[in-house]
C-alpha cells in the first residue's frame, strides 16, 4: 500500500509539475555571458532603455563594419533560452556586409530587469522597435529588417501588429518559428513519452492572448519564412502554416538538416547567407 501511495503522490508531482512546464516553457532565460563580442574584436555599442514601466532593458547595437555605407539595420528577436550574448553570433556577421544590428533582452534576461511574461513581452519589443528605428535613421541606413528567431518571432510579429510605425519595415523574416503559444506548447508535450498523455493542456492552460495567429492577415510587408524540415524543437508545419496564413508577398526557404535556427550556420551556411544577401539587395 505504501509503494501504491508513494506511485500516486509521484503521478501527482509529474502532473503538476508538466502543468507548471506549459506556463514556463517558453521562457528560460539566464545571465550567464556566453561569447562576448570582445573575443571577435567587434564593435559595439551597449545600451539601456526603458519600457513602458519602467523596466530597464539592455541591448547591443552593432554598426557596420567603418567606411561601409550602412545598407540597412536589422533588429533581432531572439529565441527563448540563455540570452542576447549566445544569439547574436547568428547575424552579426551581416556588419560586414553593410549592415548594422540591434539585439535585445527581453525581460529577465541577461542583464535586463523584471520577470517575462507575454505582455510585458509585448511592451518590451514595441520599445526595441522604436530603438531600432531611431538607430536606422541615425545611421542614415536604408532599409529595416525584423528577424524573428523561435519564440522571437511570435513575439516580434505580434508587435509589429501593434506598432505604428510598421509600414516602415522593408522586411520580416520568420526563422524557425511559430504563430500561437498553444499549438507549439500541445506539439512539445507530445513530443516525449512523459507528457504526451497531457498535451491537450498545453492547449487549454497556455494563452494565445500574444500570439500572431489572429493578426497576421493584416500585414502586407514583405516576408521571408525559413524553417528546417526535420526542426527537432519548432516543428516544421508551424512554418509552413506561417507561410500559408500570410496575405502578403512572401518566400519560403526550407532545408532538411535537422536542426533549430541553423539556416546560416548550416553546412550550406556560406550558400545560404548568400542568399540571404542577394534576396536584401
Amino acid at each position: 500500500m505504501g509503494n501504491v501511495m508513494k506511485v500516486r503522490r509521484w503521478n501527482v508531482l509529474f502532473l503538476f509539475g508538466s502543468l507548471s512546464a506549459c506556463s514556463n516553457l517558453f521562457y528560460q532565460p539566464d545571465q550567464v555571458i556566453y561569447d562576448p563580442p570582445e573575443n571577435y574584436k567587434i564593435q559595439k555599442q551597449d545600451l539601456m532603455f526603458n519600457s513602458a514601466d519602467g523596466t530597464r532593458l539592455n541591448a547591443w547595437y552593432f554598426p557596420p563594419e567603418p567606411a561601409v555605407p550602412c545598407k540597412g539595420t536589422v533588429i533581432q528577436f531572439h529565441g527563448n533560452s540563455e540570452n542576447m550574448t549566445s544569439h547574436y553570433t547568428a547575424l552579426v556577421w551581416l556588419t560586414r556586409q553593410g549592415y548594422s544590428l540591434l539585439t535585445f533582452d527581453y525581460r529577465g534576461y541577461g542583464k535586463s530587469e523584471g520577470e517575462p511574461t507575454q505582455s510585458h513581452l509585448n511592451a518590451d519589443a514595441l520599445l526595441a522597435l522604436d530603438l531600432a528605428a531611431q538607430k536606422q535613421r541615425e545611421g542614415g541606413c536604408k532599409k529595416l529588417i525584423v528577424y524573428g528567431q523561435s519564440l522571437g518571432g511570435v513575439i516580434a510579429m505580434r508587435a509589429l501588429a501593434d506598432w505604428s510605425a510598421r509600414d516602415q519595415v522593408n522586411l520580416i523574416v520568420m526563422d524557425s518559428t511559430f504563430m500561437s503559444y498553444k499549438t507549439v506548447a500541445r506539439q512539445v508535450l507530445a513530443n516525449h513519452w512523459m507528457t504526451w498523455l497531457l498535451s491537450p493542456l498545453g492547449w487549454l492552460l497556455v494563452s494565445d492572448r500574444y500570439a500572431s495567429d489572429e493578426v497576421i492577415q493584416h500585414f502586407t510587408n514583405p516576408l521571408v519564412v525559413i524553417h528546417d524540415e526535420l526542426d527537432p524543437v519548432v516543428p516544421f508545419s508551424n512554418g509552413q502554416a506561417i507561410f500559408n496564413a500570410y496575405p502578403g508577398p512572401k518566400v519560403f526557404w526550407s532545408f532538411k538538416e535537422g536542426t533549430h535556427i541553423g539556416f546560416f550556420d548550416s553546412l550550406e551556411y556560406q550558400a545560404h547567407r548568400k542568399k540571404f544577401l542577394d534576396y536584401l539587395e
